[in-house]
């Protein structure tokens, strides 16, 4: 599937709905993919770049690789968010004992 099909589909809903449109199980699998990867902030160069590794005739290995990189991406992102959460947790438990500074 060519990129510019992939991204379309990707950014509007309306083509994956459409009986005018048939796309190969594949192919929604992989807009599928694509689009749980955007909305958890995977930027767009990315994902061509990834869609470009899966379409391709690459190896397996450098799919998953490619795979693989993109989810240690996601963790490390992930981490610092529950890192921050925890922090929160924190200063909220603070607060609730009144021993911040930022009383009213």
């Amino acid at each position: 599937m060519p990129r510019e099909e992939v991204w379309q589909a990707i950014m509007r809903p309306e083509p994956l709905m459409s009986d005018q449109v048939a796309f190969a199980a594949e192919d929604v699998e992989m807009i599928v993919l694509l689009r749980e990867l955007r909305s958890a902030g995977v930027s767009q160069e990315e994902l061509y770049s990834l869609c470009d590794t899966l379409e391709n005739g690459r190896s397996y290995t450098e799919k998953v690789v490619r795979l693989r990189r993109i989810r240690f991406k996601l963790l490390a992102r992930l981490h610092e968010q529950q890192k921050i959460l925890d922090d929160l947790d924190s200063y909220v438990d603070a607060v609730k004992r009144g021993r911040t500074a930022c009383k009213e």
